[in-house]
Formats: structure tokens, sequence, C-alpha cells
């Protein structure tokens, strides 16, 4: 069976969107369209991973993605390095596995858990109309980043859903997962980056060359700074780039960090 049928196969309403690179992603639903095509138009069109200096990808580079939701980093990042391993526990997983099998892809997988600061389950809350926002049950999305996706995708209105996940730490994923050193860590997803880098151990965050982190804050105990003075604390060189609109009502940010 070709790759193409194979993913028609697993996926009867598959619906393929073309990427810029020439790839194609695989989505399971036409209500992950809407959300697709932003991601889309952030990391291909706009490049805000590989524009930033000293983020360019090298075809050695072992890239770790945490968030990785229907898989389009993976999808940027799998033609430009050696090997791509995206962490993501909910079932918009489907869509990059969907995806490698279409497109032939052998150096990248995914790692279906949440990261966390201890081995176990989580409660996620999922948004079908927009599943790019997916966040831990125990925190809020930003209101007004909620009347955003409302506002302009209208159709992506439905009830979310709360659904439990295996988590682990970041130690375990990378054990597992047999990464002895990760050339660009990628990390966007909803809060969750603080339970990360609470439970990563010193010895691992030292394997980590570059990050790329969206940062949240979604709940009293989420302040970016603990995250910069980790990074900071570990040797790396940490700039922060927050516009006054995710300041004041995202209630995210980036973090770019370089071990120099």
């Amino acid at each position: 069976m070709s790759p193409a049928k194979d993913a028609a196969a697993a996926a009867p309403e598959t619906i393929v969107l073309p990427l810029p690179n020439g790839l194609k992603l695989a989505l399971r639903s036409k209500q992950q369209v809407a959300c697709a095509k932003f991601i889309i138009k952030e990391v291909f069109n706009k490049n805000s991973y590989g524009k930033q200096p000293g983020f360019q990808l090298k075809p050695t580079d072992v890239v770790v993605d945490v968030g990785g939701n229907i898989g389009t980093f993976a999808l940027w990042a799998a033609p430009q390095a050696a090997r791509v391993l995206s962490v993501e526990p909910t079932n918009a997983a489907d869509c990059l596995e969907d995806s490698l099998r279409l497109n032939g892809i052998t150096n990248a997988t995914c790692a279906r858990c949440a990261v966390s600061e201890k081995k176990g389950t989580i409660e996620l809350v999922q948004y079908p109309g927009f599943n790019g926002v997916s966040h831990s049950a125990a925190f809020s999305p930003a209101t007004f980043g909620q009347v955003f996706i409302k506002l302009l995708w209208p159709r992506s209105q439905s009830e979310p859903v709360k659904v439990q996940a295996p988590c682990k730490p970041f130690d375990d994923i990378l054990q597992e997962n047999k990464i002895d050193r990760v050339d660009f860590l990628k990390v966007d997803c909803e809060g969750g980056e603080y339970a990360l880098f609470d439970g990563t151990s010193d010895a691992t965050l030292a394997k980590v060359q570059r990050v790329a982190l969206e940062f949240h804050e979604l709940d009293p105990s989420h302040d970016y700074r603990r995250i910069v003075k980790r990074l900071e604390d570990a040797g790396f060189q940490v700039k922060v780039k927050r516009t006054l609109i995710e300041r004041l009502f995202l209630q995210t940010g980036m973090i770019w960090a370089i071990r120099v």
C-alpha cells in the first residue's frame, strides 16, 4: 500500500493541505483546518523560527518539539534536520503520524505524552474547533485570546472537552527516545513550560543548545522570569520578545535562548 493510501486507510476523512516546502499536512477533520492554516502562516510564511539569528537549522541537528500539536513545526523542521521528536499528548498527534506516512518521512517521530514534573496522568482541556490551544485543566486560557479566536474564526466555536493524558518528565522522554543531545528545543505547550523546566534536571538541560519558547501566564504561579533565570543559570544567553498586545491581552511572549 502506498503512503497516501495508508494514511487514507487510517483516517477516512483525511484532509490534505499543501505546505510551502512541498510536503503535505494531513488533518483528521474540517474543524482542524482554520487552526492549521494559522500555524502554517506563522511557521512557514512568516518563518517565525528560522528567521531568528542563530536559530537556523543544520542538517546534523536534533530537534525536539514540545507541544507538537498537528505536526506543522515538525514538518517544517524534518527536511532540514537529522532528527525530529514531536511531543504531543492529545489526539492532534494523529495528524502528524498520518503526515509522516503520507510524505514518507522517516527522521521524525512522536512521543504521545505531556511534559510534567513527574510521571503519571494529567487532565487536559481541548478545544475541538481550534485545537492549537489545549492546556492543563489546572488553569484557564487568556480570556482575550479566546475572544480573539472566536472573532477571527466564528465557526471554531465549540464546547471544550476534558481528556486524560499520560505525562512524564523531559528527562524520561529523552532517555526513552535515545536522545543524548538537543540542538533545537521548541516549546509551545500553553502553560506546561513551567512544569517542563521545574522537572528537568541540570544534566538534561546541559544537553540543550538552543531554546525557542512561547511562554504563557495563565496562572498566578506563572512568571516567565523563572524560566529566564533557569536558562541564564544554565549558561544560556536569553532574549525575551513580547509585544504590548501579548503582555496586556494574550498573556504570552517568546524566549530565545542560545548556550554560550
